[in-house]
């Protein structure tokens, strides 16, 4: 699965993008990712933060080394925590400049399909 980080334009996160893209980015590599779950968003309560590993601790992150970037589209949420237990891997598949000049993140999820996630309830 391969989709847009949403809200890229919150707080500082186009600052953390801008850094990340002309710093890290455009040199190649790969860029691991984390997801976490936001049972208590106010907005959302199914709502998947995306984290971006980042140097230091220079934008006061809730996680040592990752900061904040955004959030799994609202569509996709529910797909994403069913599928909770059969992530296998998650990486940075793309960024880059808008036409109005914002930073964009793409972030692919791999799932291990033959794992069996059940249709519970999360």
């Amino acid at each position: 699965m391969r989709f847009n980080v949403a809200g890229v334009t919150f707080g500082e996160r186009q600052k953390v993008l801008e850094d990340f893209y002309r710093n890290k980015y455009r040199s190649g590599g790969e860029y691991p990712v984390c997801l976490m779950k936001e049972n208590g968003n106010e907005h959302d309560p199914n709502a998947v933060a995306v984290f971006l590993q980042v140097d230091g601790e220079p934008y006061g992150q809730k996680r040592p080394g990752w900061v904040q970037v955004g959030y799994v589209p609202r569509e996709l949420n529910l797909t994403v925590r069913r599928k909770w237990d059969a992530i296998s891997g998650m990486r940075v598949a793309g960024a880059g400049v808008s036409r109005g000049g914002r930073i964009g993140l793409s972030v692919a999820v791999d799932f291990d399909e033959e794992m069996e996630c059940g249709d519970g309830e999360v």
